[in-house]
């Protein structure tokens, strides 16, 4: 994820040489296969599953070779929709039931739509279904000072930049409630 995202803020470098690009494509291309290699059925289950298509996703983006951009995106979408099957359960809560990982996954599917909003990607409706369901289970869950409860492993976060975002997401104004006052 974020090397995807810092690479744009030096693309005006003059160190982002033809050979320094090169080298950044094979490195994410190189972990592209490595995800694809690598996944399992156990995915399936796993917040990490979540993260590491996310991360394919945003590899497919990013790709120049439209060959590869679609190959990872179609598999990372195909991935996600099923981990949003298996994982997010009806009343929205990422089934590990830690508000940490419900918010990373959460983050992680959040990050995906934007990403496909901006590069005009159709995202199946369980994903987008799935996501309107988790921000509300944290708009559920947020207490006053606008943080998740602790269980299990999870921090003493604020969420509404989940909430909010969500809000901007899907045009929901009582998400829009639950978040920041100005986004």
């Amino acid at each position: 994820e974020f090397w995807v995202k810092a690479i744009w803020y030096f693309k005006d470098s003059k160190a982002l040489t033809d050979q320094v690009m090169d080298a950044f494509y094979k490195c994410l291309i190189q972990h592209a296969e490595y995800i694809i290699r690598m996944h399992s059925p156990y995915r399936y289950i796993s917040n990490w599953g979540v993260i590491e298509n996310h991360g394919l996703f945003e590899i497919g983006v990013a790709m120049p070779d439209e060959a590869l951009r679609k190959r990872y995106v179609d598999t990372a979408l195909s991935h996600l929709e099923m981990e949003a099957r298996i994982q997010i359960m009806g009343d929205g809560v990422q089934w590990e039931q830690s508000p940490s990982y419900h918010n990373e996954v959460l983050h992680c599917y959040e990050d995906v739509l934007i990403l496909a909003s901006r590069n005009d990607i159709d995202v199946p409706d369980t994903i987008l279904n799935a996501v309107h369901r988790m921000a509300w289970a944290d708009l559920a869950w947020k207490k006053p000072d606008h943080h998740q409860f602790l269980m299990g492993d999870s921090d003493d976060t604020d969420i509404r930049d989940y909430i909010s975002v969500a809000a901007f997401l899907f045009k929901d104004p009582m998400l829009k409630h639950g978040g920041f006052p100005i986004l």
